[in-house]
């Protein structure tokens, strides 16, 4: 009795045992099968592009200023641009006669403290507000850049600005005209740019009006009669 004890036992035992080996084999199977499958998703973000981070730059060519031949303000600290005839107040639309005698002033605000060396530039321009072909000294008589050192700081106020004042120099034909200021001497550092419309009364129109021939339409329609002095103008048939 005692020996088939001992030989049951002895079975129980092996196989108790050979249950643990593969106890401990699977358990090695599944720890290999986790490294491998770490391993892999190691290699595969490796192998993904790495995605884009939307840093801060300092691209010269996305922060440079596009000169624009039209009104245009290049800084937001920039307001209040006027242009003015001294003793008439502003003009109208930024139209100024070749004839006047009185001096003509571009004005702005900067607001800011301290003052800033600006410079100006004048650009003859065409009929559609592009560069024309014309030289300076056909329509300058100064050299082409000007220095805006007429200015003033603001007094006892919210906000500290400082008052630009530049008198424009005489011009000797009339057109369209675009005012440039910059900063210093870089002139792509660009402040703001103005439109000039410089014209002379080369014919003159002396209308006058009479009431309609027709008695039903005297209240309605009138006639109008006009006559044109064009001496100081050429006409070509």
């Amino acid at each position: 009795m005692q020996n088939v004890l001992d030989k049951t036992f002895e079975k129980l035992f092996y196989k108790s045992m050979n249950n643990i080996q593969k106890i401990k084999k699977t358990q090695y199977l599944l720890r290999f099968l986790w490294i491998l499958g770490v391993a892999g998703s190691m290699m595969m973000t490796a192998c993904l592009p790495i995605p884009a981070t939307n840093y801060p730059t300092n691209n010269v060519a996305e922060n440079k200023k596009i000169l624009l031949f039209e009104n245009h303000v290049y800084e937001p600290h920039i307001r209040t641009i006027q242009l003015n005839t001294q003793g008439t107040g502003q003009a109208e639309q930024g139209l100024v006669s070749l004839q006047q005698s009185k001096p003509v002033f571009l004005s702005f605000d900067a607001i800011q403290s301290e003052g800033e060396d600006f410079r100006a530039k004048i650009i003859h321009c065409d009929q559609n507000w592009k560069a024309s072909t014309l030289n300076v000294i056909e329509y300058l008589n100064d050299f082409n850049e000007f220095y805006l050192r007429d200015y003033e700081p603001s007094f006892n106020t919210r906000v500290p600005y400082i008052r630009y004042q530049w008198q424009l120099p005489k011009l000797k034909i009339s057109g369209n005209y675009l005012l440039k200021i910059y900063r210093d001497s870089d002139e792509d550092d660009l402040i703001l740019t103005y439109r000039l419309i410089v014209y002379e009364n080369l014919v003159a129109i002396s209308p006058k009006v009479f009431f309609s021939n027709v008695l039903e339409e005297r209240n309605q329609k009138q006639q109008i009669e006009f006559e044109l002095d064009y001496q100081g103008f050429q006409i070509l048939n």
